[in-house]
């Protein structure tokens, strides 16, 4: 597993995470440190990997 489908994966949790929780009115202690963690890892992987020679959206 690269760091784009690391990235791409924890992106995808992220995005589950920020529509459900507030959807269904349930959180657990610390969700917003915890989304803003999963969040700055995901960009941070995906930014890695785009350095690193990734393949691009537009190629």
């Amino acid at each position: 597993m690269n760091f784009g489908t690391l990235g791409t994966l924890l992106l995808g949790i992220w995005l589950i995470a920020a529509g459900a929780l507030p959807l269904t009115g349930l959180g657990f202690p610390h969700d917003s440190t915890v989304m803003e963690i999963l969040a700055i890892g995901a960009g941070v992987l995906l930014i890695v990997n785009s350095k690193s020679g990734g393949r691009r959206w537009w190629s």
